[in-house]
């Protein structure tokens, strides 16, 4: 009987160790309280988490909210660039993000900038490239400081200037993504306060540092 009963022991642990690893598995398990907040508004909660095999990681950023109830990748950031997701600003469903990408070259870093927002009750993304080469109605003139969002999906953002001005953008809302954003004014003294910017009615709005308020239309 002894034989029977060891070769049962060894049957029964053999069959333990798989559920064991299984639990292990499932508890770093990715979920909605995964990860490092980067927004946190009622039962919205933003985050990134590193992805990938040990040493091979890169971030993504994901949403949750109480439509998504699952982590829904908005972002995703790659093993040769530095990535940063800031400046998230929210507007309804939609929350607005700036995401800027370094990648060294052989003569410095090359830098992308893009403006975008997630919808956290469908989990639609829309985004735009800030800067096109050769155009000169483009914002690609410094860091995006800060972005609103309209209801129609479209975006606003203020760009610090090379000097100490700051340029007011626009992307409209496209079918499947944002248009390319274009300047559309000059603020000179560059005071904007970044989260007082707003975008309704068709135009952009913000207030100074100094007290001053401005606006401009979007088909200006």
């Amino acid at each position: 009987m002894r034989p029977i009963v060891a070769v049962l022991a060894a049957g029964l642990l053999a069959l333990a160790v798989p559920a064991a690893s299984s639990a292990r598995t499932h508890s770093h398990a990715l979920t909605c309280h995964s990860g490092v907040t980067v927004f946190h508004q009622g039962n919205t909660r933003l985050f990134w988490a590193g992805r990938g095999h040990p040493g091979h990681k890169h971030p993504v950023w994901y949403a949750c909210s109480s439509a998504l109830r699952r982590p829904h990748a908005f972002v995703a950031g790659h093993l040769t660039t530095d990535d940063l997701v800031s400046h998230f600003r929210s507007a309804g469903t939609r929350v607005g993000f700036v995401w800027e990408s370094l990648k060294a070259n052989g003569f410095g870093v090359d830098q992308k900038i893009v403006i975008g927002w997630v919808d956290v009750a469908s989990g639609a993304t829309h985004q735009a490239v800030v800067g096109q080469p050769g155009d000169p109605t483009s914002p690609n003139f410094g860091d995006v400081k800060g972005v609103a969002v309209g209801d129609d999906g479209a975006m606003a953002l203020v760009v610090k200037a090379g000097d100490d001005s700051e340029v007011i953008g626009y992307a409209p809302a496209l079918t499947d993504r944002l248009g390319d954003p274009r300047a559309l004014f000059t603020v000179q003294a560059g005071d904007v306060i970044p989260r007082s910017l707003t975008l309704a009615g068709g135009a952009i709005s913000w207030m100074s540092k100094s007290g001053v308020p401005g606006s401009v239309s979007v088909s200006g």
